[in-house]
């Protein structure tokens, strides 16, 4: 039963119909190694309406998710329209299913 109202709360929501950003291995590197938000958001400029990009990781343990607030945050700074409901961009945290040993900042393009 909860998985099932799980399953239909989860058809709601936009980035379930979303495709996964393939960067080019010089866009992978710099997403896995700068710590320059800018460096990011050149790559986040490259994906399409209806994908999405994960540009941040913290320990599955950690549930303080100040950091992925913070990378928000220097994207609105650099320009990035980036928030809920009719923002160009969207982001989401989830939390990580049991076997999983990373949490990820994941942002997405809206159509």
């Amino acid at each position: 039963m909860k998985r099932q109202i799980r399953e239909e709360r989860e058809k709601e929501r936009v980035w379930n119909d979303l495709k996964e950003y393939k960067p080019g291995l010089e866009d992978s590197l710099i997403i896995d190694e700068s710590e320059d938000i800018r460096d990011k958001a050149d790559i986040l400029k490259k994906i399409n309406s209806g994908e999405y990009l994960a540009i941040a990781t913290l320990d599955s343990s950690t549930t303080d998710t100040r950091p992925f607030q913070e990378a928000i945050n220097q994207l609105r700074e650099a320009g990035f329209d980036i928030g809920k409901g009719d923002a160009q961009y969207g982001f989401k945290m989830p939390i990580p299913y049991k076997n999983d040993i990373r949490r990820k900042l994941i942002i997405f393009r809206r159509k």
